[in-house]
This record gives C-alpha cells, structure tokens and sequence, in this order.
C-alpha cells in the first residue's frame, strides 16, 4: 500500500508507557492509490503535559477524485475536554488550510478519545454549535448508522478496556464534509470492525470505524 506517516514530537509519554526508549509513536495514513501530496501540524498541548499529539494530512489520487484525507488523535484524560478544544480548532483550521482543489468533500478520522455529545465534538462538527472554522461542516459519519447498531468503540467487554472501570462509548470518529456535486463523497453505510477477538486476541483496545462513500456522482430521476 502507498503510505504517509508523521512521528511525534513527544514520544516520552508513550516510551515510558511500554517501557521502550526506541519505539516511535506517531500518525498514518495507508492507502491503495497514490499519495500526491502530505502535510503535518502539532496540536497544542495539555497544560499539564506535551503528549505530542498532531494531525496529519494525506491528498489521495484515487481513480475518479482527489480526496484530501486526515487523520489525528486527541488529548486522552478524560478532563481534558478544554484541552481538546483547543486541538479541534486547530485542526479545523488545518483542514480548512488543505481541504481545497477537489469536488469531493474534506474526510477526517481518528481518535478523539471524546463523546459524540462533548463541546469538542460538537465545536469540531460546527452544525450543533458555532464551528470552529466559520463556515465549515464537518458531519460525523456515524449519524448515517443503523440506530441499532453496537456504536461503542471504546467498549467494556474488551479486557484491555474491562480493567479501568469504564463506560462503553464512542471516541472514534470519521468525519466527512458535506457531499460534492451529485452527491459525490456522501456516507453510503458506517460500521465498527475490529469489535471481537481472533482466536482469542483482540487487535485493539479500540474499536475501529469503516465508512463506505460514494465515488460517483448520484443520478436521480
């Protein structure tokens, strides 16, 4: 697969964690088509500590369209919703900064590690509150789900999540601005993977997140 990837700024939190001095931690993006272009940004830190979080930019070239794809992960205490919001107007901006030049709408995913009522999410979103970028939307995928369907990514059946004590709740997100022209980028179907074990092994303690958009324009009678 074509690849991007950006290396933290501040790896020392999660060296310490796995007890590792030499592991890099940092953000991708995998992709079957080409990569034409990549940007990176830091996101502003927690006041207490410098995480290294960042948000990076990956413009595919797929067959019919551009798509100007980006993925982040976001300050993870559960009282730093402050915090986050300051990483979500930052990376509401950076998308506005790389999110032109292709009919098909801006996609954004990754770990927010907030609820999908939270200021941060609703700020990010800008189409429940006041957006973080005048002018920009950026609608969660997930609000196209079967209502029935397990949502959870953050899920207490999961024994690397069981130990904590925590609610099950959705912190993964993909979010997709509004459909190009004839519908083109519009959510198809939405769903979770990666919510079970493979002969016994769990590949996360998050769920992951799977949208289906439409490529092609949409011909309506």
């Amino acid at each position: 697969m074509e690849w991007t990837w950006e290396a933290s700024h501040a790896p020392g939190r999660w060296q310490r964690r796995l007890g590792d001095s030499t592991v890099d931690i940092g953000n991708a993006v995998l992709s079957r088509w080409p990569i034409a272009a990549r940007h990176a940004a830091r996101l502003p830190a927690p006041d207490a500590d410098d995480e290294g979080r960042l948000a990076l930019h990956a413009r595919v070239q797929t067959p019919e369209h551009q798509i100007s794809f980006f993925t982040t992960q976001l300050a993870s205490p559960i009282h730093a919703s402050a915090a986050r919001c300051r990483q979500v107007r930052a990376l509401a901006g950076f998308v506005a900064a790389h999110r032109g030049g292709t009919a098909f709408p801006a996609v954004v995913t990754g770990d927010f590690n907030a609820w999908p009522d939270s200021e941060e999410i609703r700020l990010f979103g800008g189409y429940k509150t006041a957006p973080a970028v005048p002018g920009q939307v950026l609608l969660d995928a997930w609000e196209h789900a079967d209502p029935a369907a397990p949502s959870a990514t953050w899920d207490a059946s999961n024994p690397y999540v069981a130990p904590g004590f925590d609610p099950s709740v959705r912190v993964d997100y993909i979010h997709v601005g509004p459909p190009g022209p004839a519908g083109i980028g519009h959510v198809r179907s939405i769903r979770r993977t990666g919510d079970g074990p493979v002969d016994d092994v769990w590949p996360s303690d998050h769920a992951a997140v799977i949208a289906d958009l439409a490529t092609q324009p949409v011909l309506r009678q």
